[in-house]
């Protein structure tokens, strides 16, 4: 079986308190903050935007924090990194979709989400791995293997690998978790 991240948060950009000072209700940006896992390894996303856009990756590992932004590699960073974290979140609440999105990413309620960081062992701290998944009529048509900004390959959707130009002899099967 293929691990499954846990959800530490989802919400909708309804759900964030409107500030106000008088009535003790602070900024977006510190709510979200507050709402962050301070221990745990994560992911976080805002629900209406596609490919690596606006996506934090947090990693803490005895004492240190690293961070990687939009499908980067970790660095190590200081603590107001998880400011910026919770800005951009916050900031993402108010955007919408790029005018090339799906109508699916253009009509979905605007939030976030903060999951579990799921990572393949022997690659901790470079740049995320993502299937993009293409389905025609409820079933998966193929799918676009990516770390990061980079094309591993293309999969059928029995999970062998296309056969194309670009295809690596380290990229001739999925990675076996």
């Amino acid at each position: 079986d293929m691990p499954t991240p846990r959800p530490f948060l989802c919400r909708y950009a309804s759900e964030i308190p409107t500030p106000s000072a008088n009535a003790g209700i602070p900024s977006n940006v510190k709510t979200i903050f507050t709402m962050l896992p301070q221990e745990s390894n994560y992911a976080a996303k805002p629900s209406h935007t596609s490919c690596s856009d606006g996506v934090w990756l947090v990693k803490y590992v005895d004492g240190v924090t690293k961070v990687a932004a939009g499908g980067g590699i970790m660095n190590e960073v200081g603590d107001e990194a998880l400011e910026t974290i919770a800005r951009s979140l916050a900031t993402n609440l108010r955007k919408n979709p790029r005018e090339m999105e799906s109508i699916a990413l253009k009509e979905v309620t605007h939030g976030f989400v903060v999951e579990e960081r799921f990572t393949g062992l022997e690659a901790d701290d470079r740049a995320a791995m993502e299937f993009k998944i293409f389905c025609f009529w409820g079933r998966v048509w193929i799918a676009n293997w990516r770390r990061g900004h980079n094309r591993f390959g293309l999969l059928h959707r029995n999970g062998t690998v296309v056969d194309w130009v670009a295809k690596k002899e380290t990229h001739e099967s999925l990675p076996d978790w």
